[in-house]
């Protein structure tokens, strides 16, 4: 301590931190008073005002130890503890509840919230959202709601006049939702602001892999809150069609064509993309529905679907083959793992699906040609019988 000037200065070398724990520690042993009582204002800051100079410990009930050099006028500190918060959820539309992940289509329509929670005074708010290629944010879709600390108020919709939507942006993020600095004033400590918003996934989106990332933060009065990421992720699967040769050797078949359907009725049958028939574009009519054709490897790949149980009814066999006369169930899991028909303890190797056509005719199916055959030749044999007995009696009579 200079006795001239009363500063104080730090003695080179030494460690700053554990002085201060042990300073704590002695304040505590010795029950030492504090000397400078603190006011804590209305917004929840704490005040210690008339100090002299010197050396100051500050301690938290957080846990939190700061140190104060040379005190000459006003400083401002910020426990970090409290400080202002952004968390991102997005909807998993199968459980109808937001979380840190979720899975879709390709095309679906995403919701994605992020509640800012406020613990300090400011007066500006501007939040960030940045979404990866996969995604394509629907800028009509901002929903903004205040949800007052006071328990017994209901929440209130923000108006548009309190904040701008802006999407044209030189630091790479998708979006930014710029707050009026009258409405950012408005607030108060443990008031919560919800956003909420949609984005298509799109074409672009990434399968079986790390997913699709949507990554927001809120700035206010340039501190940055930390970074909240959801992901969306999409899977697919892949068809091995095969018939046993010598040895039960798995020979690839070409030529088998199958539709994929998630609902045996209504617009449920999977369309693919022009540009790029392995990804998914949306469900249509049977009709309407794409038809895969195993390659000359017996390959096919089905890429861009949220989790769930899809079937896949065969149309066509090879030349010389039985039709599947039994829709194939394959259940892709939402770790995007893939299971056989019942068999949902076991997941594919690969995520590939094996399915296997045998020689043969295919046998008449109900209501076909083949059962209007027998019901004629049935037929033919009644009507046969019939005139046969009447002959028989005619013949009898005349002897």
């Amino acid at each position: 301590v200079d006795t001239a000037t009363g500063s104080v200065t730090w003695k080179f070398g030494t460690e700053e931190a554990k002085f201060a724990e042990l300073a704590k520690n002695y304040i505590i042993d010795n029950n030492i008073q504090d000397s400078y009582p603190a006011e804590i204002a209305i917004d929840r800051r704490v005040v210690f005002e008339n100090l002299d100079l010197g050396y100051y410990l500050i301690d938290s009930s957080e846990g939190a130890i700061c140190t104060l050099h040379n005190v000459t006028g006003t400083v401002e500190l910020s426990d970090k503890s409290v400080e202002t918060t952004n968390v991102k959820t997005v909807k998993e539309n199968s459980e109808n509840e937001y979380g840190e992940k979720n899975d879709a289509d390709i095309g679906d329509t995403v919701e994605f919230k992020s509640t800012i929670n406020v613990q300090n005074s400011a007066s500006s708010y501007i939040f960030h959202d940045k979404m990866s290629d996969g995604l394509t944010f629907d800028d009509s879709s901002v929903q903004i709601k205040k949800y007052s600390a006071d328990p017994t108020a209901t929440a209130e919709n923000v108006q548009e006049s309190d904040y701008k939507v802006e999407t044209v942006l030189a630091d790479g993020c998708t979006f930014h939702i710029d707050f009026t600095t009258p409405f950012v004033e408005s607030l108060e400590i443990g008031d919560k602001i919800e956003i909420t918003y949609t984005a298509t996934l799109n074409e672009k989106a990434v399968v079986r892999g790390e997913g699709n990332t949507n990554t927001s933060y809120l700035m206010y009065d340039n501190n940055p809150t930390a970074k909240s990421t959801t992901t969306t992720y999409s899977w697919g699967f892949n068809i091995f069609k095969y018939t046993k040769g010598d040895g039960n050797v798995k020979t690839p078949l070409e030529n088998a064509k199958f539709k994929l359907y998630k609902e045996s009725s209504g617009d449920k049958y999977a369309k693919m993309d022009d540009n790029d028939p392995s990804k998914f574009s949306n469900w249509v009519t049977e009709q309407d529905a794409t038809e895969f054709t195993s390659d000359a490897d017996g390959n096919i790949t089905i890429n861009g679907l949220d989790s769930g149980t899809y079937f896949l009814k065969e149309t066509e066999a090879p030349t010389d083959y039985s039709l599947l006369q039994v829709p194939v169930k394959v259940v892709i899991g939402t770790d995007g793992k893939v299971y056989l028909n019942e068999n949902t303890n076991t997941p594919q190797a690969d995520n590939t699906v094996n399915i296997e056509n045998k020689k043969g005719n295919e046998m008449p199916g109900t209501g076909g040609i083949g059962t209007t055959i027998f019901y004629v030749l049935g037929a033919v044999l009644v009507i046969g019988a019939a005139v046969l007995l009447v002959v028989r009696r005619r013949m009898s009579a005349e002897k």
